[in-house]
């Protein structure tokens, strides 16, 4: 994963890679400078971090998120 924005990690550009316990990709504001970092990661680690993500927990997270926004309009109606 290579990112050419300081400190980003997530769809908002929210926490910080520095927060991983280990490397799972790299940013900088010079994208060639990034992906030569990223490309020193090691891919056992971007592979256990992104089996941590699954189509499951993101339908899950949606659902969450309809329910959520339906029961605030029903309360506002």
């Amino acid at each position: 994963m290579a990112i050419s924005r300081r400190n980003a990690i997530g769809p908002a550009g929210c926490g910080g890679l520095d927060e991983q316990l280990f490397p799972i990709g790299a940013v900088d504001d010079d994208l060639g400078a990034a992906i030569a970092r990223a490309l020193q990661c090691r891919r056992e680690d971007c592979a256990r971090y992104g089996a941590e993500y699954s189509w499951e927990a993101a339908t899950d997270q949606f659902v969450a998120a309809l329910t959520g926004a339906l029961e605030a309009e029903a309360v506002a109606a």
